[in-house]
């Protein structure tokens, strides 16, 4: 319902009327928009509440590091590094809110679908596929209860085929924008201030300009030698500048850690033709009918 009435609010002229949106629409939203924030907002009080008894607990050390830092840099969890903020004066309550809110959901459905795709391209392309699953074997452990970022980071090709992926099927299709400033572009287009844009990722990832024979599925695209050069905004699943997806980094480690459990257990076999796709006009790039995919369980070695 929340992505319906967004579509709405962008598409639909009369609800660009604020009066109008606010008595036909906004309504049926608030119902979702309460059990969204009420969520995020119980998620904050529990690690506000372990936050408070971690710094009374250490008052020199301000929190014991070990229950809330996650890498090796000692750097604190995104959450944590908020409640730090809110001590500081530095963001209240509702920021903190819309920042969780802003993790949280926009990486739920992006984050699936993205895999889900990634699942149908490796079912696709058994080549592919095995070599991945070779590059697993080399640098993951047999252990999986002990996978560590290093370990993901050293997938290099598997990192490529996600990437090549999310150029064919963005999660997010397209983002506005909203022009703040009168602009004038390198083709002689003029954009005066308030103009709302829309950019069309889905697009511009097929731009032949930058990916010669864009529809061609190959993970090569994006090895440190092809990706040289090329323009920096011809590539942005997911966007790009000051508003880009604070989440880019977990996803891309989300999605490993998925596809490596997944790869490690099971070869992923085809149930569909790719030509068969369609897809519908939303916030998330999706089908209208189910990405399906055969799950092999692979012989023990």
């Amino acid at each position: 319902m929340i992505e319906e009435a967004f579509i709405a609010r962008i598409s639909n002229p009369f609800y660009m009327i604020d009066t109008i949106y606010n008595i036909f629409m906004a309504p049926k939203m608030e119902k979702h928009l309460r059990t969204v924030h009420g969520f995020s907002s119980n998620i904050i009080h529990k690690r506000r509440q372990l936050f408070a008894a971690k710094l009374e607990q250490s008052p020199v050390k301000e929190a014991n590091e070990e229950d809330f830092v996650f890498t090796k840099k000692k750097r604190y969890a995104m959450l944590d590094t908020l409640l730090r903020a809110e001590r500081d004066g530095l963001i209240d309550h509702a920021g903190i809110c819309e920042e969780v809110d802003t993790f949280m959901f926009e990486g739920f459905d992006t984050t699936s679908m993205a895999l889900l795709f990634s699942l149908m391209n490796l079912s696709l392309y058994p080549e592919m596929q095995e070599r991945c699953y070779h590059e697993i074997l080399e640098y993951v452990d047999d252990d999986l209860s002990q996978l560590e970022i290093a370990q993901l980071a050293k997938l290099k090709y598997l990192e490529c085929f996600i990437k090549e992926t999310l150029r064919l099927y963005p999660s997010v299709p397209g983002i506005m924008r909203k022009v703040i400033r009168d602009t004038s572009l390198a083709n002689n287009v003029f954009l005066p201030a308030d103009t709302q844009i829309s950019i069309h990722i889905f697009d511009i990832q097929r731009d032949p300009k930058y990916f010669p024979d864009p529809n061609k599925f190959d993970p090569t695209r994006f090895t440190p030698e092809n990706s040289e050069g090329r323009h920096p905004y011809a590539y942005i699943p997911f966007s790009a500048g000051q508003r880009n997806c604070i989440g880019q980094k977990f996803a891309m480690l989300e999605i490993k850690t998925l596809l490596v459990y997944m790869l490690k257990k099971f070869k992923i076999l085809p149930l569909m033709d790719p030509k068969d796709l369609r897809f519908e006009t939303g916030i998330i790039l999706r089908t209208p009918n189910a990405i399906k995919v055969k799950l092999q369980k692979r012989l023990s070695t």
